[in-house]
């Protein structure tokens, strides 16, 4: 164990969701630091349960690390408490794999997607003990590198970056990667001019904006790079790129499921919609491919819900197709939730509805965006009212709790009629499914680069106020709950979406003042922006008042292949409410994308017969040989010391999911969410390791020998099964019967002496020992019903009830001895053994007679 790694063991007790921080997940890779191989870390400016599941980091840890030369390790930005105990302890910003200090990598590799992680990335940076800027780093320091979507416009923190990945990076990072790697001896300012011939390379130090008047007048570039820099492009989402081992998170993320992509871009072209033009042109995958990729991805994680990925998965071509195969290999066999971001209101089929009302009704989520359909033209998001109300009365009659609705206000040509548009419709929803819950999202428009509406003002933070409070104000009812997003939040968004370099000290003010977190609305402190930009003499309204159609914009240099002249043209027809087609229906070249960058529609070559809807023919099985045990079980598992900072929660999460992958006929729970049927004992206190944790598994068939092995080989490192148990009859539940624990504390050695002994017998000896719990005073003298010092190894023993409030935790023994939480940090817990007290003595869950108290 490294320093670093000792000094991380007697802190994450003190910190919040500590599994965040230890690595080891299903799924990771650590390959060995040997000479030669160059080293990447992929650095999230996000936490953990942000950023864990992110698709595309996925897809570039899975290709970096199958190459030999290559390895790929991860670090997330550690939430405050952890960030703060970091600096008091002097320990620096690591990599979950190898617990290597990010500073000691080649190569740093951010994923940006959302302009308020701005301020995040100088937390990482000081964190990791790397200088902010490029032009302060020499050769000592590893490179750093962005990537995401923030790519098309990075300007405000260009100058973090030795260079930038726009566009789709996973044809282009290996090679870019290796042209690293075999030039270790050449000078960083010549390494970058041969990586900038690369297309999609963004080298920001060879390109220099010069400003007249406070606007840009032109972009000087040095010799040897781009006039404008080409993003990457994939024309074919290659099957092989997509990981078929994801990681399985420890602790429950945002959005915790696996993710599968089925296609890349859009055609719909919503005039507001960034990334509906910056991955434009639209790449669909086989469905066949998606369909393995799904199995395996299932097989290799236990998740009970996967994501089909996209823009808007609705347009995808053989979605019908798709979902039968889904729903005969996942849906109906494995209780797997199908799960669709956003959903086109008018687009839903009524058969794609029967699907999803059998395995998920939690709610269903759409984006009319605007209340009116002259406004709607304008966005070029057209809507069908009369049949969305029809899908909406469908969706209550197959039984869906609730519908989500977003919609943006300040949009460009807004009036008050469109505001009352909204009112109106929710109303409409409201009429056709009374008495259901409809949650209403408002958020205010921030016109995005690289979109028609990249050139328009954005509304005054007042005026987003007052639209607010008046939707709110029309639709008050029990049934229509609001989420309003910040206009005072919106309004920094926009600053930093069309900013240029001039705001880089502003964004680094804002750190320095606190300005941690930025996006999270908890955390978000708009007195921060306004201080600083007053002090550096900002004017901050001058980035939300637009752009002239004539102004050179700051990301101009960054190219997408789409015409200036194609963007005014739609920005016009947005203001003569003029709808355009989507290009999938009539393959048009207005944008001419489609001429150099290939749309891609998906085919699918089916490898099992379909009979009908959700049936597929299937051979014959043998039926098995091998032993046949019950079909209820207890299971004795031990937890080491890879997962002591994984609650109790999360180690049930493990195990569900690794129960899942074993593939066993589980038996699942009746009702609104199907369940496999587990029930676990008592809870395991945080930082624990046990040698005796006990759950109960039903199943709905036997089950052979055989499955027990895949149980085993499927659960993670760390938690390992000793025993297994057949019930037989009814028995009462683990958590209702166990009511005793045999504990040992391990005391480290400079901490052991030679009055342990006596510490114990005087603790034994006293009538009442007051501890306090939540402002409660509690004697847990008469819960202690054995204590014993164990020299020779250097443990103290102690057998304590746990029974609901009659519990005593060892943690308070050692602090009625006299030790400190300090050094109880250095101390280690283990639960040797879980007892159920019975008139003539304790036994274990195995019915096992174990002593007497």
């Amino acid at each position: 164990m490294t320093e670093l790694e000792k000094k991380l063991q007697e802190i994450l007790l003190l910190v919040e969701k500590p599994a965040r921080y230890i690595g080891g997940e299903v799924g990771s890779v650590v390959k060995e630091w040997s000479p030669g191989r160059l080293k990447f870390v992929l650095a999230y400016p996000e936490p953990y349960e942000l950023s864990a599941g992110h698709i595309g980091g996925q897809i570039l840890y899975h290709i970096i690390n199958r190459e030999e030369n290559l390895l790929c390790e991860r670090s997330y930005l550690p939430w405050i408490d952890m960030a703060d105990l970091m600096r008091e302890k002097g320990i620096p910003l690591f990599s979950l794999e190898s617990k290597r200090p990010i500073k000691d990598f080649d190569v740093v590799g951010f994923s940006v997607h959302y302009e308020l992680s701005y301020t995040n990335i100088f937390e990482f940076l000081d964190l990791a003990r790397i200088p902010f800027k490029a032009s302060e780093r020499n050769e000592s320091y590893p490179l750093v590198i962005g990537g995401g979507s923030f790519s098309f416009q990075p300007e405000p923190v260009s100058e973090i970056f030795d260079f930038i990945i726009v566009g789709d990076a996973e044809e282009i990072i290996v090679p870019v990667l290796e042209l690293i790697r075999t030039s270790p001896r050449i000078p960083k300012v010549d390494l970058l001019k041969k990586l900038a011939k690369f297309d999609g390379v963004y080298v920001p130090r060879f390109y220099h904006p010069v400003y007249e008047g406070g606007k840009i007048v032109k972009i000087e570039r040095e010799e040897g790079v781009p006039e404008k820099v080409t993003p990457a492009f994939v024309e074919v989402l290659k099957p092989e790129n997509y990981p078929a081992r994801p990681i399985v998170p420890w602790i429950e993320l945002v959005h915790d499921r696996m993710n599968v992509e089925i296609m890349r871009g859009c055609g719909r072209g919503c005039r507001f919609c960034e990334p509906g033009f910056i991955y434009r042109p639209t790449r669909e995958r086989n469905p066949d491919e998606i369909i393995r990729q799904a199995l395996a991805n299932f097989n290799a994680t236990g998740f009970e819900e996967i994501n089909l990925s996209s823009l808007c998965t609705v347009d995808y071509s053989k979605l019908d197709y798709l979902f039968e195969q889904l729903n005969e290999k996942l849906v109906a066999s494995k209780k797997v939730s199908i799960a669709f971001p956003s959903l086109k209101p008018d687009a839903l089929e009524k058969w794609q509805l029967n699907l999803l009302k059998e395995v998920r009704k939690s709610g269903l989520t759409f984006a009319p965006e605007a209340g009116s359909k002259r406004l709607r033209a304008v966005i070029n998001k057209p809507l069908d009212e009369a049949r969305f109300l029809d899908i909406v009365k469908l969706a209550y009659e197959f039984g869906w709790r609730s519908i989500k609705l977003y919609f943006m206000i300040g949009l460009p040509t807004e009036r008050e009629e469109d505001i009352d548009g909204i009112v109106r419709l929710v109303r409409k929803i409201s009429e056709a499914a009374p008495k259901r819950n409809i949650k209403i999202t408002i958020a205010p428009f921030v016109p995005k680069p690289h979109t028609p509406f990249q050139w328009e003002k954005m509304e005054s933070v007042e005026a987003l106020r007052y639209k607010m409070e008046k939707i709110k104000k029309a639709l008050h009812s029990p049934y229509i709950s609001f989420d309003r997003r910040d206009p005072l939040l919106s309004f920094v968004e926009g600053v930093l979406s069309r900013g240029d370099r001039r705001l880089f000290r502003l964004i680094e003010d804002v750190w320095r003042s606190g300005g941690r977190y930025a996006g999270w609305q908890d955390h978000f402190n708009f007195s921060l922006w306004e201080n600083s930009a007053k002090k550096l003499g900002i004017e901050l309204d001058r980035y939300v008042w637009g752009f002239s159609e004539d102004d050179i914009l700051p990301w101009e240099h960054i190219s997408k292949n789409l015409p200036k002249a194609f963007l005014l043209h739609e920005r016009h027809r947005a203001y003569r409410g003029e709808l355009t087609p989507d290009c999938r229906s009539i393959m048009c070249e207005n944008c001419k994308l489609c001429g150099s960058q290939k749309m891609v529609l998906a085919e699918s070559t089916p490898n099992v017969e379909v009979l009908h809807f959700g049936r597929t023919k299937r051979k014959a099985q043998s039926p098995t040989t091998s032993n046949i045990l019950g079909r209820k079980f207890r299971i004795r598992f031990s937890k080491g010391l890879p997962l002591r900072f994984l609650s109790h929660l999360d180690t049930y999460r493990a195990l569900d999911r690794a129960i899942r992958r074993a593939d066993l006929p589980v038996a699942y729970t009746q009702g609104f969410t199907e369940r496999i049927k587990i029930a676990l004992g008592p809870p395991l206190p945080l930082g624990y390791i046990s040698q005796s944790e006990y759950i109960d598994l039903e199943l709905k068939t036997n089950i052979t020998q055989q499955n027990i092995e895949r149980l085993k080989e499927t659960l993670p490192y760390g938690l390992s099964i000793i025993e297994i148990m057949p019930i037989l009859g009814n028995i009462d539940s683990l958590f209702s019967s166990i009511g005793v624990a045999l504990y040992r504390i391990h005391i480290p050695d400079e901490l052991f002496d030679g009055n342990y002994g006596e510490r114990v017998n005087s603790l034994i000896c006293k009538d009442s020992i007051i501890i306090r719990r939540r402002e409660k005073e509690i004697n847990i003298r008469p819960l202690i019903l054995r204590l014993s010092i164990d020299e020779k190894n250097h443990a103290v023993d102690a057998l304590l009830r746990i029974s609901g409030a009659r519990t005593a935790r060892p943690d308070e023994v050692m602090l009625a001895m006299g030790f400190s939480r300090q050094e109880l940090a250095k101390f280690l817990f283990e639960r040797i053994e879980l007892l159920i007290e019975k008139p003539d003595g304790l036994y274990t869950p195995f019915n096992r007679f174990w002593g007497k108290i």
